[in-house]
């Protein structure tokens, strides 16, 4: 369903912590500026915040900044372990007191020692410093002791921020107004009211908060009610789109009539999950010469769950040093523009991304290389100016996108005044860490060195600064920044030893903490893929998934197709091959059965998927794939789960016949040679009569053995010759959900149950999503 939002104005949010009289706030030791003092997490057992900060150095310091609402006297409880007699002196803003507490009693037990002082209001100071003994230090938790006088202050709201008082891990309860959008959660909330574009809301009379649609917003806290209020003076309650694009992923998928390489082809439920999982937006490729109308069902089904939709060019490679470039992708998009107007009027929840690394289309990685390229970003965004002046754009660094080109993301270097246009934003990408001193991490399978150091985050904090080193060189301070592509390889020992969850956990709160938006790379492409966090079969990966979307992953999603490459329109996909060579041909136009291609298949041909094989010390048969022995593979059969298999086929000179096998895939590389293996056959079907007009052939399995992450599928031709289309393998009620449908006559294969073959006519092509 379509929706209409009037939100025109784009500021970034901004968050600002502070501590509130007789509310607890809990400061992290790891999370402290160290000196002298390391990260870690394997020297205890269940540390607050998964690590504490160790030290046996005399004169180490774990420095705290405390932000107090109003100047009292607090309470510091600080949480430690140690196996010897502890001391350590607490410095509050210069004011040092020793203390001597009593020995936590060993590695597994963490106890606390108390400590009052006075705080400032603001920004205060707090230093543990590191006395005699080893000393695992944990946390710091803050009370206020005092009631004090209730001390207002006002900030400055633009269109959109945020004030965050007291601890803000609480789910917001939105409350619309006229013009006014206001979240906001107390634990004893009692009254909001709403005149005209003002909301006051006070808990049980102890704290009001009052937010206008514009200047200052007051807050006063004098109790201990933990309390958050966003402030949206024009979307009504709703997010605007950039609130939307903190959460994003990639759905890198395929539709039938613009496939390419190895993708899987987009259907509604991949949508359906994105939002189930609690992510706002989703990011899609469309390529410059591509029938961009036939992206509308995917663009919908994103508008349908409520989703934010990024659209991204992929440029041609011959637009470097090319006089025609920079009138190419002003004509291109003047045409996308207008056509987002006309089909979704007043949807402001589709954002151009101008232009995707032109590092990746022929772009020289040389200073020419980048400014020829910012002259095309430049005539993208005058160009979509002369159709819609609100559409939300993103202008990017050249080269890779890297945050350190950002200073080419210049008025002058692009003939574009970016910084007063008030819907734009800057998208750029990177995947840390990945050096040799921290570990090749992102972009390949090695660990993260000494992980407990922390070290390794601050190449993702250098990241960050050069966003936020840009914006102050050029008075952008509101500029919204979207890292559309970020993340890592995930696969299973990552999850196991720890390192997934650092990089993800801290990634993602830094984003926050900075007001940075982010788009997981990527999300949704296939089961074996580096990046995926999302599998058919197994659902969505717990750990990066959460990090991002602060929300448990559903339990049951969509079912949706393993196969890839199902509609045959990339000659130069790898995911269908012929078995002992055969002979299959493309058939094309009115010929095809769905979408714009199908296949010829003669006697003798076998069509197999299976996961993909490569040597370890070279690129697999796609690039950026992890090699089958890290434990990501494409097909599976999950035990107890039933599964759909389909097909489209047609006869062509009289009649054909064909089977169907799923087999355990053994195949390895040798060297540059791939092997092709199988184990047990799991299922065979009889002959299946193939008629000389189209159909799709359908049948149900039933998977009773053990699971098998690791599968093999084809289809035989056993004679005459057929046209084959659109191979579809999916489990019927994927996660927590119970198939229950009606099992007609079974045949009986290796003690798995699969009914009788269903034939369904079709009498056209039939594209689907």
């Amino acid at each position: 369903m379509m929706k209409n939002l009037i939100i025109i104005t784009i500021l970034l949010v901004s968050q600002i912590t502070l501590l509130a009289q007789n509310g607890t706030t809990r400061y992290e030791a790891e999370n402290a500026t160290l000196s002298n003092a390391v990260s870690e997490n394997w020297r205890m057992t269940n540390p607050s915040g998964g690590a504490y900060a160790y030290t046996s150095t005399v004169g180490a310091t774990m420095t705290f900044t405390v932000n107090a609402s109003s100047a009292g006297s607090y309470n510091f409880d600080i949480a430690y372990a140690n196996a010897g007699t502890p001391s350590f002196k607490v410095i509050v803003n210069g004011s040092s007191t020793t203390l001597t507490p009593a020995t936590s009693g060993g590695q597994d037990v963490t106890a606390t020692t108390s400590y009052t002082a006075s705080l400032n209001s603001g920004s205060n100071t707090v230093v543990i410093e590191h006395v005699d003994g080893w000393t695992c230090y944990d946390y710091i938790d803050v009370t206020g002791v005092t009631g004090g006088t209730c001390t207002s202050q006002s900030i400055t709201f633009g269109s959109l921020a945020a004030k965050t008082v007291g601890d803000a891990a609480f789910s917001l309860t939105a409350i619309a107004s006229s013009g006014l959008g206001v979240s906001y959660v107390s634990s004893n909330q009692s009254v909001a009211t709403v005149s005209g574009s003002t909301v006051t809301i006070v808990a049980a009379g102890t704290t009001t908060i009052t937010a206008s649609q514009a200047g200052d917003a007051t807050y006063c806290a004098a109790s201990n009610v933990d309390q958050v209020l966003t402030v949206n003076a024009a979307g009504g309650g709703s997010m605007t789109v950039w609130d939307k694009l903190q959460k994003g992923i990639n759905e890198d998928a395929s539709i039938p009539t613009a496939a390419n390489f190895e993708k899987v082809i987009h259907e509604a439920g991949y949508m359906q999950t994105i939002a189930d999982a609690g992510f706002n937006s989703v990011r899609l490729y469309i390529p410059y010469s591509a029938d961009f109308t036939a992206y509308q069902q995917r663009i919908q089904d994103a508008l349908d769950n409520n989703l934010a939709v990024i659209l991204c060019m992929w440029g041609p490679s011959n637009w470097y040093n090319n006089n025609q470039a920079t009138t190419q992708i002003a004509d291109r998009w003047t045409s996308i523009a207008q056509w987002v107007e006309n089909t979704w009027p007043g949807e402001e929840d589709i954002v151009f991304e101008l232009l995707n690394e032109t590092g990746g289309i022929g772009f020289p990685q040389t200073v020419d290389g980048y400014n020829q390229a910012m002259k095309l970003y430049g005539a993208a965004a005058n160009a979509v100016r002369t159709v819609s002046s609100t559409r939300p754009i993103l202008i990017s660094p050249p080269g890779w996108q890297d945050a350190d080109k950002m200073s080419y993301v210049s008025q002058n270097k692009m003939g574009y005044d970016f910084a007063n246009d008030n819907n734009v934003g800057i998208s750029i990408h990177f995947y840390e860490p990945n050096n040799s001193v921290d570990g090749w991490f992102a972009m390949n399978e090695y660990p993260l060195n000494n992980p407990a150091s922390g070290n390794w985050k601050q190449t993702i904090i250098d990241e960050i600064d050069y966003v936020l080193n840009w914006r102050t060189s050029n008075n952008v301070p509101n500029m919204p920044i979207v890292v559309t592509e970020w993340g890592f390889w995930t696969f299973p020992e990552r999850e196991a030893n720890g390192d997934a969850a650092l990089v993800a956990q801290f990634e993602a709160q830094y984003f926050r903490d900075h007001g940075i938006c982010g788009t997981w790379y990527t999300g949704i492409q296939y089961n074996q893929r580096a990046f995926a966090i999302f599998d058919s079969e197994t659902g969505w990966n717990k750990i990066v998934t959460e990090a991002i979307t602060q929300q448990p992953v559903p339990t049951s999603w969509p079912a949706t197709n393993q196969f890839l490459g199902s509609e045959f329109e990339d000659r130069q996909s790898k995911t269908w091959k012929l078995y002992a060579g055969g002979s299959q041909d493309y058939v094309q136009s009115n010929e095809a059965l769905s979408g714009n291609t199908s296949v010829r298949l003669s006697a003798g041909d076998i069509i197999y998927q299976r996961t993909f094989v490569g040597a370890v010390s070279a690129n697999l048969e796609v690039s950026e794939n992890i090699e089958p022995r890290l434990g990501k593979y494409l097909l599976h059969l999950i035990q107890g789960k039933t599964y759909k298999i389909s097909f489209m086929a047609k006869a062509e000179g009289g009649t054909a016949t064909m089977k169907f096998r799923m087999k355990e895939n053994q195949s390895y590389a040798d060297g540059s040679t791939i092997v092709n293996k199988t184990g047990i056959t799991y299922y065979t079907s009889d002959p299946i009569t193939i008629s000389q007009t189209a159909n799709t052939y359908e049948f149900s399995y039933t998977y009773t053995a053990a699971t098998e992450m690791d599968m093999w599928f084809e289809f035989e031709v056993v004679s005459g010759t057929v046209i084959f289309d659109k191979p579809d393998l999916r489990q019927v009620a994927p996660g927590g959900v119970t198939y229950s449908a009606v099992v007609s006559t079974n045949i009986q294969k290796n003690q798995q149950s699969v009914e009788e073959i269903r034939v369904y006519p079709n009498l056209a092509p039939t594209p689907y999503y």
